[in-house]
């Protein structure tokens, strides 16, 4: 199971950005989601921690479907380990490191939900270049 999440920094009109999730399982996407983030950001990166958090959440409710469904095929679907990728390095390394002091209260929180994730080691969060991101078809404006 791969999860594909990404975020495209103050596209909405009230300054508000994108957010938007890509589930797949081998081939087969099994899960997608896109929505506009509640909260306003600063920069790119708190716009990508700010998906990263809404989505991991959702992220591992399909990996516990799966799992479920995996049990009664009595088949194992998918590993233990949920497979994130994230297209903003500054994002992987606030959140796998103790990062720098947070603006906020609120990205503090989420920083340190992804962090405990990952301490679990059920969680990995891994770099995918912009090419390679799925979850930009959801993000971002399509070319002329």
């Amino acid at each position: 199971m791969e999860t594909y999440i990404d975020a495209s920094f103050a596209t909405h009109q009230d300054g508000k950005s994108q957010s938007a999730c890509l589930v797949l399982l081998g081939n087969t996407l099994v899960h997608e989601a896109c929505q506009k983030q509640k909260i306003i950001t600063k920069s790119s990166t708190e716009a990508e921690l700010v998906a990263l958090t809404d989505y991991l959440a959702k992220g591992e409710l399909v990996k516990e479907f799966l799992m479920d469904m995996g049990s009664l095929l009595e088949e194992d679907l998918i590993t233990n380990v949920h497979q994130v990728y994230q297209d903003n390095q500054p994002a992987i390394m606030l959140v796998k490191t103790n990062g720098d002091n947070m603006r906020s209260k609120y990205i503090k929180v989420r920083r340190e939900y992804i962090k405990e994730r990952l301490g679990t080691g059920e969680v990995e969060i891994d770099y995918k270049p912009t090419g390679y991101m799925l979850a930009d078809i959801l993000t971002k404006a399509l070319g002329d």
